[in-house]
C-alpha cells in the first residue's frame, strides 16, 4: 500500500470508529449551530424546558403548595436550596436566573431575591441536565426578618437563557416553614 492509500485508509477507519457522516457515536446531541456535541440540547426542535426543584445534593421535585424550610447560611442570612432540571438549552453558555417572590400580599408581591449564575449544566439521565445546590438567600436585602415569612406563600422561579436565545422557565408556589432545628440566635415562632 502506498502512503496516500494508507492515509485515506486511516481517515476512513477513524471516521467509521467515531460515527463519521452517519452521526455521532455518542448519545449526546449535536448543537445544530456549532456542530459541537451537547448533552442538554436535545434533537433539533426539542423545546426548551425547565423543571424547578429543591435540594442541596440531589434534585427533589417541588409541587404547588408544598412546604419548604429555610436554613441558616454559613455566613449569616437564611436560604432555601434550589435545583433545576433542563433540556433544550446549551449545557455551557446558559445563564440561569432564579429567585423568590413573597406572595403574602397577593396585590403587591415582594421580590425577596434574584440571582443569575453562569454555571455549566451537569448531564443527567434521559437527556436532561441539572443544576443542584443553588443557594437562594431570602433575607439578603436585610429589610425583613425571615421569621416574618414563615407561613407565607412564596413563588420560586427559574429562567434559563442560552447564548443562542433558547429560553426555559418554571415557577412553583410553595409555603415557607421554619427549620426543624432552629439556627443559633433565632427561635421559631
Amino acid at each position: 500500500m502506498n502512503g496516500a492509500a494508507v492515509g485515506v485508509f486511516g481517515v476512513v477507519m477513524t471516521l467509521g470508529a467515531c460515527g463519521g457522516a452517519s452521526g455521532p457515536a455518542s448519545s449526546l446531541d449535536t448543537n445544530p449551530d456549532s456542530g459541537v456535541m451537547d448533552a442538554c440540547l436535545g434533537a433539533p426542535g426539542t423545546p426548551a424546558v425547565a423543571v424547578l426543584g429543591t435540594g442541596m445534593f440531589s434534585p427533589e421535585p417541588l409541587t404547588p403548595g408544598q412546604t419548604i424550610a429555610y436554613e441558616a447560611g454559613p455566613q449569616g442570612g437564611h436560604h432555601v436550596w434550589v435545583s433545576v432540571r433542563a433540556r433544550g438549552v446549551l449545557q455551557s453558555g446558559t445563564r440561569t436566573t432564579f429567585g423568590a417572590l413573597d406572595l403574602g400580599n397577593p396585590a403587591a408581591p415582594v421580590e425577596l431575591a434574584t440571582r443569575t449564575v453562569p454555571f455549566v449544566l451537569s448531564p443527567d439521565e434521559g437527556g436532561s441536565c441539572l443544576l443542584v445546590g443553588l443557594r437562594l438567600q431570602l433575607d439578603e436585602r436585610g429589610t425583613m426578618d425571615v421569621r416574618d415569612l414563615v407561613g407565607h406563600p412564596l413563588r420560586l422561579f427559574v429562567e434559563l437563557l442560552d447564548q443562542d436565545g433558547r429560553r426555559a422557565r418554571d415557577a412553583v408556589d410553595v409555603v415557607l416553614e421554619a427549620p426543624a432545628l432552629p439556627d443559633a440566635g433565632i427561635t421559631t415562632p
